[in-house]
């Protein structure tokens, strides 16, 4: 068995999802506005939040857990059964930790469920880093020169505690927004 960081270590690397606009990731949660910014205008909406794959979910589902696509489910049952250094042999990757980290995913995807995988699973943001699920917006219109949700949408727009920038402790002049621990969940 290979040896891999400490956990507290992995936890301070970016996670994986973090390029796409998932709930509960940077990109899904900087497509919102600040608190300045919602306190000065009404409440916009970025149209890349219409990528929200709860919108896509059949029957108003708004949890995806286990239910992949055949293809999706194919590609996390073969990663899901190799070791991490066939892992890291087949994809060629040139760290043992990324292919440690791809297999980890991938087994708390197909046991756990997306959900899980996104807010627990390894690797993990820092807890500056990691955000609160925010709610669906699944409709878009153009209103008063503004992007809005066309429908009941209430985000929240309360950040972490910690700098979100580098995922370490606050050391600005001002004081820290931050109003929860990172990873931290009301649905928990």
């Amino acid at each position: 068995m290979m040896a891999y960081p400490d956990p507290d270590t992995r936890k301070r690397r970016p996670g994986s999802l973090d390029f796409i606009p998932i709930e509960g990731n940077a990109q899904f949660v900087l497509k919102l506005l600040t608190v300045e910014e919602a306190l000065k205008r009404p409440l916009a909406a970025d149209p890349q939040l219409l990528l929200d794959y709860r919108c896509y979910l059949p029957d108003g589902h708004d949890k995806l857990g286990t239910n992949y696509p055949p293809q999706i489910q194919q590609c996390l049952k073969k990663i899901a059964n190799m070791t991490v250094p066939e892992v890291q042999q087949h994809y060629g990757f040139v760290e043992d930790l990324v292919a440690y980290n791809l297999h980890a995913r991938a087994t708390d995807m197909l046991t756990k469920g997306f959900e899980w995988a996104s807010k627990y699973g390894d690797p993990m943001n820092a807890a500056p880093k990691r955000y609160r699920v925010q709610p669906k917006c699944c409709e878009i219109k153009w209103e008063d020169r503004l992007y809005k949700c066309a429908h009941e949408w209430k985000p929240n727009f309360e950040l972490p505690v910690g700098d979100m920038t580098n995922g370490r402790n606050w050391t600005k002049e001002h004081p820290d927004t931050g109003t929860y621990i990172g990873g931290t969940h009301l649905d928990d």
